[in-house]
């Protein structure tokens, strides 16, 4: 193989090494945040929808324990 094609090959392979790179390091950042999002956010989600739930409740014991 000569300069002119070893370069050239050398060339496509750094190319699509770094594409690679870049779209693993972006993919890994999605990634990463989709994983902390579910594991901090949905616990707070939760607990949030519950104490609404439980607000809801208080207010109608309180509504019904005037009638």
């Amino acid at each position: 193989m000569n300069k002119k094609g070893l370069s050239r090959l050398c060339s496509c392979f750094c190319l699509f090494a770094h594409r690679g790179i870049c779209y693993g390091i972006a993919c890994g950042g999605v990634l990463f945040l989709a994983i902390f999002v579910a594991v901090f956010g949905f616990p707070v989600w939760v607990s949030e929808l519950f104490e609404k739930r439980m607000e809801a409740r208080r207010k109608n014991r309180v509504v019904n324990a005037g009638k």
